[in-house]
């Protein structure tokens, strides 16, 4: 009786072994479950920074881009418009000069006309 009595401690204990055994394992399953969940977010995590970040870097890049192209526009305009009243200043003063020099021309063949006439 007493061995019936220590083998049934030992399948008693056994069975309690076995219990803890797979308690340990199904907790151990959990906490690795629990620290992939967590380094698949932060893989995540970083993942969706970079991406941030480098679209910012995009947008940023664009953005000066942008501003360098309108400030050459506004640049090449503006030189435009000054080459145009360059012209527009130049075509006046030729103007003038030709004015100015008929003016003359008719001024000097005034009196040679007036000295060349026969008086009556």
């Amino acid at each position: 009786y007493a061995h019936y009595k220590a083998l049934k401690f030992d399948i008693r204990k056994l069975h309690s072994d076995c219990r803890q055994w797979y308690a340990d394992r199904d907790h151990a399953k959990e906490n690795v479950c629990k620290e992939e969940d967590k380094d698949t977010k932060h893989f995540q995590d970083e993942e969706s920074n970079a991406f941030t970040t480098v679209a910012k870097a995009e947008k940023a890049e664009r953005a000066s881009i942008l501003a360098e192209a309108k400030r050459q526009k506004k640049h090449d305009d503006a030189a435009a418009k000054k080459k145009e009243e360059d012209e527009a200043a130049a075509a006046k003063k030729k103007e003038d000069d030709e004015a100015a020099a008929a003016k003359a021309s008719a001024a000097a063949a005034a009196p040679d006309a007036a000295s060349s006439e026969p008086t009556a």
